[in-house]
């Protein structure tokens, strides 16, 4: 390989220096860079050519990682490139054709193997010899759509020009990046695309960036957390967009700053790290994309723990116990058929803070029906009751066999509640928190949870045939 050398030319883009992704309010899209800085330094500049500087036939290559290095949540489209040019000499004309390869790469871990792309489309440029030491910007004509997870593998194809004697180095500078340039060029040795560091090139960082825009924008909260919080965030997308935290009973809810994380290309308010009074209620966060122009309303609880029970555990139970929180307040246990109900021994997990009677490790009688259970912060003057009750089952298969059916399970995008009659369905988060209400009057009923995250949920059924608790569980397999 040789390098060309000439007077070299500096343009500045202050609006991105030392930036990966950036905000184009002007076209409406969100630009990702790997280059630290676009000033083009020729010197830096190398390609796979001849002895009178013709050009061989080299690919250079970018892989953007589009969800662990970018942020980006969802199909991207790419509508624009930016493709720096350091020298452009065409022997017999006054530009020469290159080409702009976009690829789809499932995994991405500093290495490009060719047989892991798929081509998703490709574009021929015309380099004119007065585009040298420019950044050059190019409008895809046919915009590439890379989906949701994937690696976007930008591929700039330099054909071979020993024959038409053209000259052609991509620009570059040995300012900075953030992931690696590659190339690949046959005469020269390099069979596959390496990283040009590894041929002995290290000061070339290619300057290249793509511009693109959400295919659905989608306004989401990827976490949100307040120091000293006591249990996970909550975030429950469309159609609620509702967020939950916990905090210590005696934490003050005045002054808290949320650590807040959203995919690239959206601005949030109040934004991440400002100081927040949580104390009167619940604030309204707005997530913008302006490119997309849309906005969405978050509504954000930060609340002390409150009076719950957490966990209820006793010997031989056939499943684990069910516990509901507001409204019901309530605690279901199922325990082995011939179990003594006259002298059960609970374990009992409640907040820091609190007390609860009966206390936990005390004996209690379920032989005559439920038990109440308080729990209490004399203090703070809060007292919650809760009615637990037991009942004795052969198997879990015996628990679940009754009028009600519920399938899936597990289920991916949702369930189906076969019962016959009116009836409420209630979805609970596994602490007991509800998460839906629905009235029904069909027999068959279909619940959408595409938006739920996966784990475990709790639904439960009133209605004339009686009520029905049972446990669900979500998967993204």
């Amino acid at each position: 390989m040789n390098r060309k050398y000439i007077i070299i030319i500096l343009i500045a883009f202050t609006s991105i220096v030392n930036a990966q992704n950036v905000i184009n309010k002007e076209s409406h899209s969100l630009m990702l860079t790997h280059s630290f800085s676009q000033n083009i330094d020729v010197n830096t500049s190398v390609v796979c050519n001849t002895a009178s500087s013709s050009v061989y036939e080299n690919s250079f290559y970018r892989a953007f990682d589009l969800y662990n290095t970018f942020n980006i949540y969802g199909d991207w489209v790419v509508t624009n490139i930016d493709l720096a040019i350091a020298i452009a000499q065409a022997g017999q004309n006054s530009s020469q054709e290159i080409f702009i390869n976009l690829y789809s790469m499932s995994q991405y871990n500093s290495q490009i193997v060719l047989d892991s792309l798929t081509l998703l489309g490709s574009q021929s440029v015309m380099i004119a010899d007065n585009q040298s030491n420019s950044v050059i910007s190019v409008e895809l004509l046919n915009p590439v759509t890379i989906p949701d997870g994937k690696t976007l593998v930008v591929e700039i194809l330099i054909p071979d020009g020993t024959e038409d004697s053209n000259v052609l180095f991509l620009g570059s500078n040995n300012l900075g990046q953030s992931d690696y340039t590659y190339i690949c060029a046959l005469d020269c040795g390099v069979e596959f695309p390496t990283n040009i560091s590894d041929v002995g090139y290290p000061d070339m960082m290619l300057i290249l960036n793509i511009y693109g825009v959400y295919a659905s924008p989608d306004p989401k909260i990827i976490s949100f957390n307040i120091d000293q919080q006591i249990e996970e965030t909550f975030i429950l997308n469309e159609p609620e967009y509702t967020i939950d935290i916990i905090m210590p009973l005696y934490s003050e809810l005045t002054e808290l700053a949320p650590d807040i994380f959203i995919p690239a290309g959206y601005e949030i308010t109040p934004a991440s790290g400002d100081i927040i009074d949580f104390s009167q209620g619940s604030v309204i966060y707005s997530v913008t994309n302006d490119y997309s122009k849309i906005t969405q309303e978050w509504d954000v609880k930060v609340i002390n723990a409150p009076p719950y029970i957490l966990d209820f555990v006793v010997s031989h139970q056939v499943d684990t116990s069910i516990i509901l929180a507001e409204p019901f307040y309530t605690i279901e246990l199922f325990l082995e058929q011939g179990a003594d109900l006259a002298d059960v021994w609970p374990e009992i997990e409640i907040y820091d803070g609190y007390e609860i009677f009966p206390a936990s490790g005390d004996s209690v009688s379920f032989a005559d029906g439920p038990v109440i259970y308080t729990v209490f912060n004399t203090e703070l003057d809060i007292s919650q009751e809760w009615t637990v009750s037991a009942s004795e089952h052969s198997s879990i298969r015996d628990l679940y066999e009754n009028k009600l059916k519920i399938y899936p399970i597990p289920a991916k995008n949702g369930i189906t509640i076969d019962l016959h009659g009116s009836k409420t369905i209630y979805i609970y988060d596994i602490s007991g928190k509800q998460l839906l209400n629905i009235y029904s009057n069909t027999t068959l009923e279909y619940i959408d949870l595409t938006n739920f995250n996966q784990g475990i949920y709790i639904v439960k059924v009133i209605s004339s045939e009686g009520i029905f608790t049972r446990k669900i569980i979500l998967t993204n397999l």
